[in-house]
């Protein structure tokens, strides 16, 4: 069995490839931004980079403006990002890494479980923490243990709702 030391080196949970796939999805078909909402946020991200390249792309769609190169580009540069995010040709690469958005929300599930391996990580190392600090009471430390893994339950159980007003925007598209 691994020792904490061993565990400490580790590289977290994550497949950033996966994570390419979604961005690279959106920017082909703008539309996959809802599918990808339904299942992850921004912060399910591993890779900070792509937390703001998500974020930017919520921008875009929200202000129903067309998700590719040029707008990304505009909405990271204006925002003092796009360096950190590796450049315009970073962008222009994330097209890559997929042929069609049709796998999108099978790739959003890949990132939300590896999303939700890193919270049970950090919250069991919260937890062995406090455990060895050996302060206060049994049952109210039981208690908190708990409630640290019921809050990321939770979250997942969240991310699986859908706003109405999404809902209803994508069926009126449609419609159209």
């Amino acid at each position: 069995m691994a020792t904490l030391e061993d565990n400490l080196r580790k590289v977290p949970p994550q497949n950033l490839e996966a994570e390419c796939s979604i961005l690279g999805a959106i920017m082909l078909e703008n539309n996959a931004v809802n599918v990808a909402l339904e299942l992850i946020r921004p912060d399910d991200f591993y890779r900070e980079s792509h937390r703001r390249i998500f974020r930017a792309m919520l921008e875009l769609s929200d202000r129903n403006e067309p998700v590719d190169i040029i707008t990304l580009t505009d909405v990271l540069k204006g925002r003092g990002e796009l360096e950190a995010v590796g450049g315009a040709s970073y962008l222009a690469s994330l097209n890559d890494f997929v042929p069609t958005a049709a796998n999108i929300a099978h790739y959003a599930r890949i990132v939300r479980e590896k999303a939700i391996l890193r919270q049970l990580i950090s919250a069991a190392t919260e937890i062995a923490t406090r455990g060895y600090e050996e302060r206060g009471n049994v049952d109210e430390f039981l208690d908190l243990a708990e409630k640290i893994i019921f809050d990321i339950s939770e979250k997942k159980v969240k991310a699986s709702f859908v706003k109405l007003g999404d809902m209803m925007k994508d069926s009126i598209k449609m419609v159209e």
